[in-house]
């Protein structure tokens, strides 16, 4: 056992070395001394030799272990995912269908009498704001406002009048005035809508229209509560 040891160092080593050869020639030396002949010597140290410990034989290095196969790691099987439950069919809700209000005879009667009311009081009102809008004659607008203009200019030709100094410079033109009068032929507003390029003549046709007011009145079959009328009025030497 101490050779087993001091083999397995390099101090152990030598020692083993040293009892070895001391052990063989002492070996050696007991066995001549028996009488024992030189090759049994060397046969039997053989045989000692062979002994394991008994010489200084390496001794055969252990077989490595070998190592543990890893364990294979367990297999993990998903869980199957479940089924989708088919949702409930919704249950039909029966319609229901609301009554139509009935209409009373009497409301329906009144609601007639309040709209043909209704209707009086807006053509009531409709008249009364075409009584009261102002109105803009021209020829051709009907029967009646031709008739009116005719007249009009029958009155203002009794008041027309060319100037004399106008005539004795050679002035000739058509001064265009604007009125507006009322149904009783009051003149509100008059003007000058476009010179004739001679103030003689101009300042004439103003002159005129006031000395001609009051104008003809507005007969009841043309509606409107003031009138106004663009009138040209020419003066010509020929």
């Amino acid at each position: 056992m101490q050779e087993t040891f001091f083999r397995n160092t390099e101090e152990g080593r030598g020692i083993c070395q040293r009892h070895a050869k001391i052990r063989e020639t002492c070996l050696v030396d007991s066995l001549a001394s028996l009488g024992i002949a030189r090759e049994d010597i060397h046969r039997i140290a053989r045989a000692q030799c062979a002994v394991p410990g008994l010489c200084d034989q390496p001794e055969p290095e252990p077989e490595p272990e070998p190592e543990p196969e890893p364990e294979p790691e367990p297999e993990i099987v998903p869980e199957p995912e479940p089924e989708p439950q088919p949702e409930p069919e919704p249950t039909p809700q029966p319609e229901v269908t609301e009554p139509e209000p009935q209409v009373d005879a009497t409301e329906s009667d009144t609601s007639t009498e309040q709209v043909s009311e209704n209707t009086a009081e807006t053509a009531e009102t409709a008249e009364e704001e075409s009584l009261s809008q102002q109105v803009e004659l021209t020829a051709g607008q009907s029967s009646d406002v031709d008739r009116y203009l005719t007249e009009l200019s029958r009155h203002l030709g009794r008041y027309y009048e060319y100037p004399r100094r106008a005539r004795r410079l050679g002035q000739e033109g058509a001064p265009v005035v604007v009125f507006e009068f009322s149904r009783d032929g009051t003149l509100v507003n008059h003007s000058l809508h476009a010179s004739s390029s001679h103030a003689l003549l101009d300042d004439a046709a103003l002159d005129m229209l006031k000395d001609a007011e009051p104008l003809p009145e507005v007969p009841d079959s043309m509606k409107g509560q003031t009138f106004t009328y663009t009138l040209p009025i020419n003066f010509n030497l020929r």
